[in-house]
């Protein structure tokens, strides 16, 4: 039996709300599910960062998002 590895796939994000919902679609639709998903924010808006954060945890409860002040 060969054992697959977790996948653990991190977007840099910018000010990119928006585009969220394509990019979550792309990645949760594959067909390899052990994955984790992280967003680092790279000092977006506060607006923008609060609709991220409220849609990524809707649809990747395993997720994590860090948000950042500073632009990394």
């Amino acid at each position: 039996m060969t054992l697959r590895p977790r996948i653990e796939v991190v977007m840099l994000t910018y000010n990119s709300a928006s585009e969220l919902p394509m990019c979550l679609n792309s990645i949760l639709l594959q067909e390899y599910i052990d994955l984790r998903l992280i967003i680092v924010d790279n000092a977006s808006q506060q607006e923008e960062c609060l609709e991220m954060e409220t849609l990524f945890n809707e649809r990747v409860p395993d997720g994590e998002v860090h948000l950042t002040d500073e632009t990394i």
